[in-house]
């Protein structure tokens, strides 16, 4: 009887480990050098929200693709210097084709933006872009 116990408590507590594992989402780090500094622009979309555009380099648009492809339908938080953005699900296109023809034309563009809640949010995710310790 105390085997079978302990088999039990062995495989809830496995369970539980594998949730755990589950729930932690995949980190992106995007690093200032990926990011083409003169870009970063701060936009309000109302009263308390705002959005932080900018365009990735040649090569950080290139990192963010392979991240993108490689965590496609996964839990995902990119990390900017100090700044963690929240949790998100990592796009997955249904239409390869469709995704081809996307890809191409954003590779041209390379634009992005995080909207945030916040001045001060705002202002902390764009010192963290430009690889501002200090603010």
């Amino acid at each position: 009887m105390r085997t079978l116990i302990l088999v039990g408590f062995a495989l809830v507590c496995a369970r539980f480990v594998g949730l755990s594992a589950e729930l932690a989402p995949v980190q992106d780090i995007l690093l200032p050098r990926d990011i083409v500094q003169d870009s970063i622009r701060i936009f309000t979309m109302g009263h308390s929200r705002f959005a932080v555009f900018f365009t990735y380099t040649e090569s950080g648009a290139t990192n963010m693709l392979a991240f993108n492809e490689a965590q496609a339908g996964q839990r995902v938080q990119t990390r900017v210097g100090d700044y963690l953005c929240p949790v998100a699900i990592c796009y997955k296109p249904r239409d390869l084709a469709e995704y081809e023809r996307w890809k191409q034309g954003w590779l041209k563009r390379r634009t992005s933006k995080f909207i945030v809640d916040g001045e001060d949010e705002a202002q902390k995710l764009t010192a963290a872009l430009k690889g501002d310790r200090d603010k």
